[in-house]
């Protein structure tokens, strides 16, 4: 669940950083507004350098990006809890009606086991239902749009030269 979050800060910075380097580069190819990690006497124009500067731009913005739809599918296919008693099952992360109080309203399950009518959940951590979604997509959002507005920097295309 706080892997969410975590890569949302990791890709927003990197998106931003990737973006403040690409924005004052003058026209030029693509491998040229990508910011040289490691290798500063790397030629980006060359064959390696521009599989150097794909690898970074993949491993800097595509891999947190695959990273944070993995944790979105693990964490919206969770079942929930109700810390009441006896507890309750939640139809999901986004159900706003099991927010009845902030102090540990429900518990995020990767396994809800059932003794008879008692409900247990193991390997458990505390949600607060619907608040706490709504914030992890609006920090989702605004890392994605920065990743948009990174890459749509990266890959514009140069103004034609006019004699």
């Amino acid at each position: 669940m706080w892997g969410i979050p975590l890569t949302c800060i990791v890709l927003l910075v990197n998106s931003l950083v990737g973006l403040r380097y690409a924005q004052p580069t003058p026209p030029g190819h693509w491998h040229d507004r990508i910011p040289i990690v490691g290798f500063e006497s790397i030629v980006t124009n060359s064959p390696e350098g521009k599989v150097y500067q794909g690898v970074m731009l993949f491993l800097l913005s595509l891999l947190p990006a695959a990273v944070l739809i993995h944790f979105w599918r693990i964490f919206n296919s969770a079942k929930v809890v109700t810390t009441d008693d006896p507890p309750k099952l939640v139809s999901s992360i986004w159900d706003w009606s099991a927010l009845a109080k902030l102090d540990d309203p429900a518990r995020i399950c990767t396994d809800v086991i059932r003794e008879g009518r008692k409900m247990t959940c193991e390997k458990n951590a505390t949600l607060l239902p619907g608040l706490e979604p709504t914030l992890f997509a609006v920090l989702t959002a605004v890392a994605v749009l920065a990743l948009v507005i990174h890459w749509r920097a990266v890959f514009r295309r140069s103004p034609k030269h006019v004699e």
